[in-house]
């Protein structure tokens, strides 16, 4: 009985080592991984093994979502106080406006420094002619927006 254990035991090691030969076969070692990983992707049903999804921006999809959850602070960011004029759709920011980013500022910090250019305490003279024509309420909107911003 013993001699049968570790015969049965004999060809279960052999079987493991003959699969395991059969890994290494397929190894080539003048493959890059990125070579490997890219053969081994399935292939879509046109047979070019490229997504035949679209890519979607993801700026332009949390644009969207944000467009739906605040529809008055994007009204006021692109209509009367026209944020968008020098801070960008996303809220990028502009190297030729002089605009910072301010896409994921905290709505603290945004609302604190619109009140003080909007008191005069804090000084910019292209922010003045849009601050005159929004509140207090659009300045809180405004700055919940903008927390929620993304640049990706």
């Amino acid at each position: 009985m013993g001699r049968l254990i570790l015969f049965v035991f004999f060809l279960f090691l052999c079987g493991v080592g003959v699969y395991l030969l059969g890994f290494q076969s397929n190894f080539d070692q003048t493959k890059s991984l990125g070579s490997i990983l890219s053969d081994s992707k399935p292939k879509s049903a046109n047979g070019s093994g490229e997504d035949e999804q679209p890519k979607v921006d993801p700026n332009v999809a949390h644009l969207e979502m944000l467009k739906k959850k605040f529809p008055e602070a994007y009204a006021i960011y692109t209509g009367e106080a026209q944020c968008i004029k020098c801070h960008g759709e996303y809220g990028q920011g502009s190297e030729v406006e002089e605009a910072p980013l301010i896409a994921g500022q905290f709505d603290w910090y945004v609302i604190d420094q619109v009140t003080q250019m909007k008191s005069g305490i804090r000084v910019n003279e292209k922010m003045m002619p849009y601050l005159e024509k929004i509140g207090d309420t659009e300045i809180a909107q405004l700055a919940e927006f903008i927390q929620a911003m993304r640049v990706k």
